[in-house]
């Protein structure tokens, strides 16, 4: 995924892994939904909300939700357990751990978590 949007406060920023330390936004490829959905979770470090992101048309991402850091705090944790268990597909489970290692550090830094 290239460039992201916030959907709290608008910002659009690059998320690719060399952008990590100047991009607003951290993401992780999170786990699939009920419906068997890739889940993408984007963090923006402006307003400390998580954005929530899943397939839509033809390989876009489309916005499902936004969580405040109340729901971050109550959510994220089981969500990044649920991940670890799961495989993704065409992305190495090295390479998820690392985005969900920035995003723990991003989270842990802005006081989120």
């Amino acid at each position: 995924m290239a460039n992201k949007k916030c959907h709290h406060c608008g910002i659009v920023d690059s998320t690719h892994c060399t952008d990590y330390g100047r991009s607003k936004l951290v993401e992780a490829v999170g786990p699939r939904d009920n419906d068997g959905l890739q889940i993408w979770l984007v963090y923006c470090r402006d307003c400390k909300h998580m954005n929530i992101y899943k397939p839509g048309w033809i390989g876009n991402m489309k916005h499902s939700k936004t969580w405040s850091s109340l729901q971050i705090i109550m959510h994220y944790p089981s969500l990044r357990m649920e991940a670890e268990h799961q495989s993704v597909i065409g992305i190495p489970k090295s390479a998820q751990c690392e985005m969900f290692k920035n995003l723990d550090a991003a989270l842990y830094d802005d006081g989120v978590i």
